[in-house]
């Protein structure tokens, strides 16, 4: 059970008992077009994580430096760091749970309970938990502290790594009580389908009814929240992935608007990833939709972006203007 799950990564949870703040519709506009773009790609961002990590599940390879960014799956590479830290599933009593405390490389701990129900395949029921006091440990290239708990369990599906028989089909929930990596702090829930179809290829689901996060590292600290939130990754060729994504945005950032506003994200075109290359975008487009007006990021070049404005919201763009990623990130 460790060796998938290990590949498969993290998700968010945790809450608080004050009433949650109610967004407002942002009104896209040419003074906060860049701004919206740079959220939306920062997203997107997030995606080329998943694509990353559904090749690590397809393919056993870790995932890469390059997915150290705030997003849903963030915690790719810290599941992958602390379960590694559980007791083998071999050495477990068919339907025990154990619990061990580890010391992690850098100082701190970490607390792992684990329930199995097989010692070769994972089935629904199995379990993993994960409570990080201070711990410190070097996560794709950085050394990086943990705080917080993070546990995923198998939802439906079952997956035997030995086998040679495909399609292998697993669905993973996955949560975290205020889960911090350094700066960045995760909450929310969400589900991950893994499917697995020949020794290579296969696709990542992830849906996520809430899902936040908030780096206090950015120039523009502020919280993002995706809600109804899909995208599913077909990892098809060695070196590319296609993504399609759909969700609302929740952001806080002054950048963007006063207060808490809300867009809706879309992909006409799938967006096509380079696996190869740090996820660099090569085609593909993003809707972003708000109050009567919208924006498309039609992609014309490697991690370049054409921005057409359509600010009154009658489906005609009033302006256009190109952007690289690059750029767009100095804007967060």
């Amino acid at each position: 059970m460790v060796s998938l799950l290990a590949a498969c990564g993290g998700g968010g949870g945790g809450g608080s008992d004050e009433p949650a703040p109610v967004a407002t519709q942002l009104t896209i506009t040419s003074n906060n077009q860049q701004a919206v773009s740079a959220e939306a790609v920062q997203v997107a961002e997030g995606s080329s994580m998943v694509a990353d990590l559904g090749g690590s599940v397809v393919t056993g390879v870790q995932v890469s430096a390059a997915s150290v960014l705030p997003g849903p799956v963030l915690l790719g590479g810290v599941a992958l760091k602390l379960l590694s830290m559980a007791p083998a599933a071999p050495a477990m009593a068919t339907g025990v749970t154990e619990t061990v405390s580890e010391t992690c490389s850098g100082g701190g701990s970490a607390t792992v309970k684990m329930t199995s129900s097989s010692p070769s395949a994972v089935v629904p029921g199995d379990a993993v938990s994960i409570t990080a006091n201070n711990c410190v440990e070097t996560i794709n290239g950085s050394t990086v502290r943990l705080n917080g708990s993070l546990s995923l369990e198998i939802a439906a599906g079952s997956f035997d790594p030995d086998s040679v028989v495909y399609p292998k089909d697993l669905t993973l929930h996955m949560t975290a009580g205020n889960f911090t990596m350094d700066t960045v702090t995760l909450s929310g829930s969400m589900d991950l389908r893994l499917v697995q179809t020949s020794a290579m290829f296969g696709s990542v689901t992830l849906t996520a009814p809430s899902m936040s996060w908030k780096d206090a590292a950015l120039n523009d600290t502020h919280r993002v929240t995706l809600k109804n939130y899909t995208h599913h990754v077909e990892h098809t060729t060695v070196d590319t992935s296609r993504i399609q994504v759909t969700g609302t945005v929740e952001t806080d950032s002054v950048r963007i608007g006063a207060g808490l506003v809300s867009f809706d994200l879309n992909t006409p075109e799938p967006i096509v990833v380079n696996t190869l290359f740090g996820g660099m975008v090569i085609g593909g487009s993003l809707q972003v939709t708000g109050k009567n007006s919208g924006l498309l990021l039609t992609v014309v070049g490697n991690d370049t972006f054409e921005l057409k404005l359509d600010a009154n919201g009658d489906g005609t763009p009033e302006a256009t203007s190109t952007v690289t990623r690059a750029q767009l990130r100095t804007l967060r």
